[in-house]
């Protein structure tokens, strides 16, 4: 292990060993104040992930629970209503679950969620491009004729205003 990935675990088991301390003392605020810092530290596919997601659900974060659980293989019944609170959170969109996963060693379980996720994106993207490239529906052409016409009467109507406006006005401003 190099230098400083031993001083960066050893950084992230002090972190945790506070947090740890805090809530074992009954300061759940200084535990919950401390715990925010761990998501620039550590990555869900980490050593440090089931302890982490044990210490988000202890202080009632179940969805970042979830996010820490998400990539491990085996899970309580605990651990999949994270997940499930996890992805609500992210709307169940595939592209916002996979951007908060991901990070160095990991497991073949975690690869392969991930790999899914990142198919699941690529097959969405290529769906919004497709839409975005089909020819307009008979609804929406009714549609921007509709607006046209309403754009049409309005500025009519604006035009009529302003010629009352100004023939009103013609006799006490303009020429006699």
């Amino acid at each position: 292990m190099t230098q400083p990935r031993k001083e960066l675990e050893d950084r992230i088991e002090a972190v945790l060993a506070g947090i740890r301390k805090a809530i074992g003392d009954g300061d759940v605020e200084e535990a919950k104040r401390r715990i925010r810092g761990i998501p620039i530290l550590v990555s869900p596919g980490s050593r440090f992930a089931r302890e982490i997601g044990d210490l988000y659900w202890e202080l009632g974060f179940p969805a970042m629970a979830g996010r820490y659980w998400y990539l491990l293989e085996e899970k309580t019944e605990q651990m999949l209503s994270a997940c499930q609170e996890f992805e609500r959170s992210r709307g169940h969109n595939p592209w916002a679950i996979f951007t908060e996963l991901g990070g160095p060693n990991l497991s073949p379980y975690a690869k392969a969620t991930i790999d899914r996720l990142r198919k699941e994106t690529q097959e969405l993207q290529r769906e919004f491009r497709y839409d975005r490239l089909r020819l307009p529906r008979w609804k929406d052409r009714i549609a921007l004729v509709g607006c046209a016409l309403v754009a049409t009467v309005f500025m009519s109507v604006l035009w009529i205003g302003i010629l009352g406006l100004v023939s009103m006005f013609r006799g006490t401003w303009g020429p006699p």
